[in-house]
């Protein structure tokens, strides 16, 4: 064979290779071309998933802080409401104490025009001052009349009477179940914000949070702590503190008893009842002293002033008043009608018994802010937790998340005090490293 024809079979044998192996390429290409778009599908997917895990965990977060911001304002509102109502209680103790000094102004101004006893005896007694401020009493006249003052001071106190009666106790039970609810209300409403309406039955939210329970919160009796913080928080006005006082004359009276004077006194006081609330009442007597051979020393009262004023019957403050003492002793003198009608002690010198009388005759009607239960912590809780899982399905996979906020009580760093429902210093936050995040 020719070397032309060996050269010839050579190069159409490698030329056949050629088309030989010319598709394969191909099916490299093709196989790569399809690895890089699964690789583009799975970064795609993974940046969805990221991105649904970060908008999911923003919104559980949002939901959980909300529930417990909600939970902090109920029982902040609760710690303003039981404030609110001791204010009542003050402002009631204060509407009684006016009432009772008008009134017994009014009286006092009537003594003091019909002159038993005149004016210039107690300040021949006791001194000018005393003597003065009796006469004055006439200037009451410039308030206008008994009944219109009555009639306003009535409106006000009824008033504070239907907060702390009627309003107080409804609004108590309203928040109480509020707190039952509330909290899943706010985080439902956070999901439904932030999602989209079309897509809301993709998602599934649970809440958990601890709630105001008979494990946590007890009801205080109305007689209970509750009624000894109004007392003290009104011993701190100077206006409802006991009006007492007793001023004796200088020289001897009776050469029986050279030891006793005459006396002036004032008695008055606002109490605090725990089952019929507030009442006051003030008197002014001169207690002048007689004797004689059948009982020896003894005080002859003669009232300057009185008022009682109260929403009850009782009289728990006065000693010993009688219902129908008489206006006047022209007919009957003092120690005998004291001695059948009464069981007074004419010597004693801590009361004026006949004013008190006249002041339980003539006593004021005013509506009265009562004692109420009220709700307490038991165990002085200082944190309350809203737990918030939230689901997100689709149709490749479901993501789910959790969080956790907290309703806590933080006082001002100059105050240490235990949580309570006295002083609203709940706050909220989340709560870091308490929960697990989101996983599909």
């Amino acid at each position: 064979m020719s070397i032309a024809v060996r050269r010839h079979s050579v190069y159409a044998l490698k030329g056949a290779k050629r088309r030989a192996q010319k598709g394969q390429s191909l099916v490299i290409g093709l196989g790569l071309l399809a690895f890089l778009c699964f690789v583009g599908y799975y970064l795609l997917f993974l940046s969805n998933t990221a991105r649904q895990r970060i908008r999911l965990n923003t919104i559980a977060d949002n939901a959980a802080y909300s529930a417990a911001v909600a939970q902090a304002r109920l029982l902040n509102y609760l710690s303003f409401l039981n404030r609110a109502y001791v204010a009542h209680h003050v402002a009631s103790a204060h509407l009684h104490t006016l009432a009772s000094w008008t009134d017994f102004a009014y009286t006092q101004r009537q003594q003091s025009q019909r002159r038993n006893p005149p004016a210039s005896l107690i300040g021949g007694f006791f001194g000018p001052q005393y003597g003065l401020a009796y006469s004055q009493s006439t200037q009451v006249a410039a308030l206008g009349s008994q009944a219109a003052a009555r009639r306003t001071l009535y409106e006000a106190a009824a008033q504070h009477a239907q907060f702390t009666n009627q309003h107080f106790p409804r609004v108590q039970q309203a928040v109480l179940r509020a707190l039952q609810t509330y909290p899943v209300s706010v985080a439902q409403a956070v999901l439904n914000h932030s999602v989209d309406p079309q897509e809301i039955d993709h998602y599934q939210l649970e809440v958990t949070f601890n709630s105001l329970t008979e494990d946590n919160v007890a009801w205080v009796p109305k007689a209970g702590w509750a009624a000894d913080w109004i007392r003290a928080t009104t011993q701190g006005y100077q206006f409802l503190k006991p009006r007492n006082q007793t001023v004796r004359s200088l020289l001897p009276v009776s050469h029986r008893c050279p030891h006793l004077r005459h006396q002036l006194r004032r008695r008055g006081e606002t109490t605090l009842d725990n089952s019929s609330g507030w009442a006051s009442a003030d008197t002014l007597s001169f207690h002048a002293l007689r004797s004689n051979r059948w009982i020896g020393c003894y005080y002859r009262e003669y009232s300057q002033g009185w008022a009682w004023v109260t929403d009850t019957q009782r009289f728990q403050h006065i000693d010993n008043p009688v219902d129908a003492p008489p206006d006047d002793f022209a007919d009957q003198d003092f120690w005998r009608w004291v001695e059948e009608a009464t069981q007074w002690n004419l010597l004693a010198d801590h009361a004026n018994p006949l004013a008190a009388s006249y002041a339980r005759r003539q006593k004021q009607k005013l509506p009265s802010s009562l004692l109420q239960p009220m709700l307490s912590l038991k165990n002085t809780e200082p944190s309350w937790q809203s737990s918030v899982s939230l689901t997100q399905r689709t149709s490749q996979l479901a993501i789910q998340t959790q969080a956790t906020g907290e309703a806590f009580f933080w006082p001002p760093h100059h105050q240490r005090q235990q949580a309570s429902l006295v002083n609203p210093y709940w706050q909220a936050r989340l709560v870091t490293g308490a929960f697990s995040r989101s996983r599909p």
